[in-house]
C-alpha cells in the first residue's frame, strides 16, 4: 500500500486540477474541473427562450415594456456581488491551502529537529524516542486530514445529533494527539543528549505550537460557512436578471444570432461564476477542484521516512512503515464495528 496507512475511498484525478495555460484551444474544450457540465443546460434554456422572446417580439409583434436602466442596474448589484463572493471564497481557500503547508512542514520540522538533535546518540532509547516522535506525527497529521475531510462529508448529510457529535470528537482528537506528542518530547529521557535542554524543547515544542495554530485555523474555517444573508441575495437577483435578460435584449436592434449569443455568453458567466464559488466554498472535500488532502499527507510521510531512514537507517524506517500500517489496520476494523466512529490514538 503505497499510501502507507491512509485510508481514501476516493482517489482524486490528478489531472482535473493541473493543465497547461498556454495551450488555449484544451483549456476551452476540456470538461475535466470545468464548470461546462453544470452550467451549459441553463444556458441551453436561457437562449431558447431568447430565441422564442425575440421572435415573439419581431415577427408576431408582441412587445414587452422592461426599463433598460432597471436591467442594467440589477446587472451592476449582481456584479458586484457574485464577483465579491468569488473573490472571497477564493482568498480563503488560498489561506486554507497556506495553513495546509503549514501543517505539512511543522511535522517535517519536528522530526527533522529531534533527528539532527539528537543525532549523536545512537542509542536503543534514543532510536526508539525518534520513532516514537515521527510515529505520533505521522498520526496527528493522519487524524487531522481525516477529520476534515468527515466534516466536508458530514456538511452533505442531514446534520442530527450523532453527527454532530462524531464532527466534535473528529476536531478534538488531534487536540488530545498534540498533547500526546508534546508530553512524549518532554520525557525524552536521554541524559545529556541535549547541550542546551532548555533551546531544545523550546525548538521541539514550536514545532508543535506552529502545528496546533494553523489546525486552529482550518478547523474554524471549515466550520464556517459563508453568510447566508448574501448567498440569499446574490441567488435570488442572479435568477430573476437571467430571467428577464431576454426580454431587455429583444428590445434591442439586435439579430436572432447576436441575441442567442449574448445571452448564452452572459448566463455561462454570471452562472459559472456561482458555480466556482459553490465548488470552492468547501475545499476539503473530494471535488474535482478540491485539495487533495492525502496526497498532500503522503509526501509529508515519505520525507519523515527519508529522515529516519538517514539516521537510523533502513530496518528503523520499515519498521515505522509497518507501525503506521498496522495502525490504519487497526482503524479499519474499527470502522466496520462502529460506524460513524473514529479510533481514539
Amino acid at each position: 500500500d503505497r499510501r502507507a496507512g491512509l485510508n481514501d475511498s476516493h482517489v482524486q484525478d490528478y489531472e482535473a486540477t493541473t493543465f497547461d495555460d498556454r495551450n488555449h484551444f484544451r483549456i476551452l474544450c476540456r470538461l475535466k474541473g470545468s464548470v461546462w457540465p453544470e452550467v451549459l443546460p441553463y444556458c441551453l434554456t436561457n437562449t431558447a427562450s431568447a430565441a422564442v422572446l425575440w421572435y415573439s417580439f419581431n415577427k408576431r409583434g408582441v412587445h414587452f415594456d422592461i426599463s433598460q436602466d432597471a436591467n442594467g442596474y440589477m446587472a451592476s448589484l449582481l456584479s458586484f456581488l457574485v464577483v465579491s463572493r468569488v473573490r472571497m471564497i477564493y482568498n480563503q481557500s488560498m489561506f486554507s491551502r497556506d495553513r495546509l503547508t503549514n501543517l505539512c512542514k511543522s511535522c517535517e520540522e519536528l522530526v527533522q529537529t529531534a533527528a539532527l538533535l539528537t543525532s549523536h546518540n545512537d542509542s536503543r532509547q534514543a532510536q526508539k524516542w525518534r520513532e516514537n516522535i515521527a510515529y505520533m506525527t505521522i498520526l496527528l497529521l493522519k487524524r487531522t486530514m481525516t477529520a476534515l475531510r468527515r466534516h466536508s462529508e458530514l456538511l452533505k448529510m442531514e446534520r442530527t445529533d450523532e453527527l454532530k457529535k462524531e464532527d466534535s470528537e473528529n476536531y478534538r482528537k488531534p487536540v488530545k494527539m498534540a498533547y500526546n506528542l508534546r508530553k512524549e518530547v518532554m520525557k525524552h529521557k536521554l541524559g545529556n543528549t541535549f547541550k542546551f535542554e532548555v533551546g531544545a524543547m523550546a525548538m521541539l515544542t514550536g514545532c508543535i505550537d506552529q502545528y496546533t495554530a494553523a489546525f486552529n485555523e482550518l478547523e474554524g474555517i471549515s466550520r464556517t460557512s459563508f453568510p447566508f444573508p448574501i448567498v440569499q441575495m446574490a441567488r435570488t437577483i442572479l435568477f430573476i436578471w437571467l430571467t428577464v435578460l431576454p426580454l431587455g435584449l429583444c428590445q434591442q436592434d439586435y439579430p436572432l444570432w447576436g441575441i442567442c449569443m449574448i445571452t448564452f455568453l452572459l448566463t455561462f458567466g454570471f452562472l459559472g461564476l456561482e458555480y466556482v464559488s459553490i465548488e470552492m466554498s468547501d475545499p476539503f472535500g473530494v471535488d474535482t477542484t478540491d485539495f487533495d488532502l492525502y496526497s498532500m499527507a503522503q509526501i509529508t510521510f515519505e520525507d519523515i521516512y527519508v529522515m529516519i531512514y538517514s539516521i537510523d537507517g533502513k530496518n528503523a524506517a520499515e519498521k515505522l512503515v509497518n507501525r503506521v500500517r498496522n495502525s490504519a489496520t487497526l482503524e479499519q476494523l474499527s470502522y466496520k464495528v462502529t460506524p460513524h466512529t473514529t479510533t481514539d490514538w
